[in-house]
């Protein structure tokens, strides 16, 4: 990782560094002015290199790598740190002593500070803005494939629709004319009869010539075939990881693989302590397995 100042401007880190310098200060002139002998020195210059070492650690955003080693060194360092502190509090009236056990104190709480964050494991770094760099968090990219419109069917020649001075025109008309109809016999006349036997004879009712009309069916349309709808399909994303150690597949589990420090692998699918993965072996051939989640690293 390349050096970034911005790491160390983060407000948790910029605190806990600030008062780990103060107190190395005071704990350093203290020892010169009481004299401290050499086991105060080497507790002194242990704590220095403890300081820079977690500082450039942060600086270089390694933080998450070597979380043991740091918790390991900075717990050893405060036990020093408790030792000063115990040496100079009972020794009173010397104010060489007072400046070291007071740069002990200060020491004491980005110490303590860092061993709480570092050894409650990797989830404690989640929204505590500490300024240590996180995985990118990548949301898997869905591709989907709308369906495609089906080709409609040529449409159907329709008769056009006559204009409506098309039916003034003599050639046009479709109604017989007026002298088309014949005219009704006229009513037989009542015979009369003795009104016991008087008959009634209705008329014939007249005879009228209906006229006919060219009618044209229209012609029925094929419908249209609904769309087709297509599987939705869904592609993954691949990422990237590069491995943090050796590791030696488990040879009763023929799902895990075995991997060299930093080999890139391929993630296939990051979700929980094992993730699927795959690479390329030497023959050429793809090989697919899991391997656990903490011997890599998303690059």
């Amino acid at each position: 990782m390349a050096f970034d100042l911005k790491r160390l401007t983060k407000l948790p880190v910029l605190i806990s560094a600030g008062l780990a310098v103060l107190g190395w200060v005071l704990a350093l002139l203290g020892a010169l002015v009481a004299g401290a002998g050499s086991l105060v020195g080497f507790y002194i210059f242990y704590l220095l290199l403890v300081i820079v070492g977690v500082i450039g650690l942060i600086a270089y955003d390694n933080v998450k790598e070597n979380r043991v080693a740091i918790v390991a060194f900075v717990a050893i360092g405060f036990n020093f740190i408790v030792s000063l502190c115990s040496v100079a509090t009972y020794a009173n009236g010397y104010f060489g002593l007072g400046c070291l056990s007071a740069g002990g104190i200060f020491l004491s709480i980005p110490f303590l500070y860092w061993i709480v964050l570092l050894g409650s494991g990797e989830s404690a770094f989640d929204g505590v803005g500490t300024g240590f760099s996180l995985p990118s968090i990548q949301l898997p990219k869905v591709t989907i494939t709308m369906p495609t419109k089906a080709a409609a069917p040529a449409p159907q020649p329709q008769q056009p629709p006559v204009a409506p001075q098309a039916y003034a025109a003599p050639q046009q008309q479709v109604y017989a004319a007026p002298q088309a109809y014949t005219a009704a016999p006229p009513p037989q006349p009542y015979t009369a009869a003795p009104p016991p036997q008087q008959t009634f004879q209705p008329a014939p009712s007249p005879q009228v010539a209906v006229p006919t009309q060219n009618y044209t069916a229209p012609e029925k349309s094929s419908p249209v075939p609904a769309p087709v709808a297509r599987d939705i399909v869904v592609v993954p994303e691949v990422y990237k990881a590069q491995a943090l150690y050796n590791y030696t597949a488990n040879p009763s589990d023929p799902n895990e693989l075995s991997f060299n420090k930093g080999q890139v692998l391929d993630i296939v699918d990051k979700e929980g302590k094992w993730w699927k993965a795959r690479y390329v072996d030497a023959s050429g051939a793809v090989v697919t397995g899991v391997v656990p989640s903490n011997y890599v690293t998303l690059i």
